[in-house]
C-alpha cells in the first residue's frame, strides 16, 4: 500500500467520522433545511469529497434540492395531477412525489432493475404526444455526441403540446461545451462537460426554455451549489422546457 492510497483511506475515514458528528449535532442545532424531505439539521453531510452535499435522511444532493425548489415554484405537482408522467433514471424521492399525484407514472432506465421498465431515452419506446411531464436529471451527458440531440427530440415527440420536460445537466463553465468524444471515467463517465451554451440546444429542437439557478432561491441553509473556485462548485441550473401548444 503506497502513501497516497493510505491518505485516501484516512480521508474517507475522516469524512465518515465528520458525518456521524454532523448527524449527532443535528439533534440540537437546526441550521439547514432539506426542501425534499423537510429534514432540519446542523449541516448536510459529505458526499464523496464534497462537503455540505447530501441530506442524511432522503440522500438528496444539491442538484436535487434545487430541482425541488423549481418544482414547487413552477407548481409542477399541480400540473401533473391526473396526468401521465415519464421519469428516466428515477430518483426515489421524486418517484414517490410523482406517483402520488399522476394518473399514470412510468419510470424507465437503460439498466435492468433500476426502474419499472427498461428503456433508452434515445429510442422510440412510446407513442407521440402522450406525456404531460418528462423528467430526466443528469442523463443527457451520458449520451455520446449527437445522441443527446436525438434524446431531446424523443422527449419532445412523446410530450403532449403544452407538456413540460425537466432535463438538467451538470453545468461546469460559462460559454462553450467540451465534447470528450468518449465516456470519460474521470468525469463520472460523461461524454461531455456542458457549459451554459448547452442550454441553447433545447430551443433548437423547438422547446421554449426557462432556466433557474441556485441564485434564484435562498441558497443559504439549503445546501445548493453556488459559484466559487474549484471543481464541482459552479451553480446548478434547472432548465424547464415547454412544448408549444400549437406546433408551427
Amino acid at each position: 500500500m503506497d502513501f497516497l492510497s493510505q491518505n485516501h483511506i484516512f480521508a474517507r475515514l475522516g469524512r465518515k467520522v465528520i458525518n456521524r458528528s454532523i448527524i449527532a449535532l443535528s439533534k440540537f442545532s437546526k441550521n439547514v433545511y432539506c426542501p425534499i424531505c423537510d429534514w432540519k439539521g446542523y449541516r448536510f453531510v459529505y458526499f464523496g469529497r464534497r462537503k455540505d452535499a447530501q441530506c442524511p435522511k432522503c440522500r438528496s444532493l444539491e442538484r436535487h434540492r434545487l430541482q425541488k425548489l423549481v418544482i414547487d415554484k413552477m407548481r409542477i405537482i399541480d400540473f401533473v395531477k391526473g396526468r401521465k408522467v415519464l421519469h428516466f433514471a428515477p430518483e426515489k424521492f421524486f418517484e414517490e412525489i410523482f406517483k402520488k399525484v399522476a394518473d399514470v407514472y412510468i419510470s424507465a432506465d437503460i439498466q435492468f432493475g433500476r426502474a419499472m421498465i427498461v428503456a433508452d431515452i434515445r429510442n422510440k419506446c412510446f407513442k407521440n404526444n402522450i406525456f404531460s411531464l418528462v423528467y430526466a436529471s443528469h442523463v443527457l451527458e451520458h449520451c455520446k455526441k449527437g445522441d443527446d440531440t436525438i434524446a431531446i427530440r424523443e422527449v419532445y415527440r412523446v410530450l403532449k403540446p403544452g407538456g413540460i420536460a425537466i432535463l438538467p445537466v451538470p453545468i461546469h463553465r460559462k460559454g462553450g461545451t467540451i465534447e470528450y468524444g468518449f465516456s470519460n471515467r474521470e468525469d463520472s463517465g460523461h461524454f461531455r462537460s456542458p457549459g451554459t451554451e448547452y442550454l441553447k440546444r433545447f430551443k433548437e429542437v423547438g422547446f421554449s426554455l426557462q432556466v433557474f439557478s441556485s441564485y434564484d432561491f435562498n441558497y443559504q441553509g439549503r445546501g445548493l451549489l453556488v459559484t466559487k473556485p474549484g471543481f464541482g462548485t459552479f451553480s446548478d441550473y434547472v432548465p424547464v422546457l415547454t412544448k408549444p401548444k400549437i406546433e408551427s
